[in-house]
């Protein structure tokens, strides 16, 4: 506990979410430039986070933040900024990361299937901000469905939580389909399948029937909790933010 001055603390607080948010734009800069490179960001992360002076924490590539207070606070620095006459460059590079990493598995899936998008189906595995709310203010899903029905891709989506905020945001849309209770209900008769929030029970699926279930056997990794090599060896593309396998390159089972 600190005491210090209103206007001080008010400020620390604005401060302090900057600097998370340009610790998650940056570590997204180095995964981007880690796919162009063939690395793995993992490897990278790791070795970033064990110097002292930098640290694990917000040190996790991902396909984008939002949530109401963390975008809130965000544009209250900046406009904080220009009212004070200070232009923050920095804030808005911060900013502008963010909204393009929200396209990153969309890009990712574009590539995979050369740009032939329409008529395919895709799975999405949540759509809240972050795993344990039921808002989807500012969520990365919001720009991946506009992106997606642009190229006439039927998505079927699970999400335990969100998706009575999601339909009241979208409407009865004819290339959206909603599950609240089995995510394996949404991935039947899907292509592929992309994780976007990383709720717990998402995070040690039944690989086989996953394998059964995704025609093209490809899996978009938003939050990278997948290693790898071990979807590869299940027959299932990895492709991660800065991260990927194909099973080709991993033993078969």
């Amino acid at each position: 506990m600190q005491r210090m001055p209103r206007r001080a603390a008010e400020l620390t607080k604005l401060a302090t979410i900057g600097m998370l948010a340009t610790r998650i734009s940056y570590m997204n800069e180095i995964a981007g430039l880690a796919d162009s490179l063939g690395v793995d960001v993992e490897h990278v992360r790791q070795g970033m986070g064990a110097d002292s002076r930098i640290g694990y924490e917000y040190l996790y590539p991902g396909c984008g933040f939002g949530g109401p207070n963390f975008s809130r606070d965000l544009m209250r620095l900046a406009n904080v900024q220009e009212a004070s006459g200070r232009h923050s460059a920095l804030l808005e590079q911060v900013l502008d990361i963010n909204e393009q990493v929200k396209e990153t598995l969309f890009r990712k899936l574009w590539t995979h299937f050369h740009g032939r998008l329409e008529g395919r189906t895709l799975a999405i595995w949540g759509a809240a901000f972050k795993p344990g709310s039921a808002r989807i203010d500012h969520a990365p899903v919001l720009t991946l469905l506009k992106a997606l029905w642009a190229q006439g891709v039927r998505v079927r989506l699970h999400d335990p939580a969100a998706t009575a905020a999601l339909r009241a945001e979208v409407g009865d849309h004819p290339l959206l389909e909603l599950f609240d209770t089995d995510p394996y209900a949404a991935c039947e008769g899907a292509d592929a399948l992309m994780l976007v929030t990383e709720w717990k029970h998402y995070w040690n699926p039944d690989w086989a029937r996953l394998a059964g279930q995704l025609r093209e056997g490809l899996l978009l990794d938003g939050r990278n909790i997948y290693d790898p090599s071990h979807v590869a060896s299940w027959g299932i593309s990895y492709r991660g933010i800065g991260r990927r396998a194909d099973p080709a390159q991993t033993s078969s089972r």
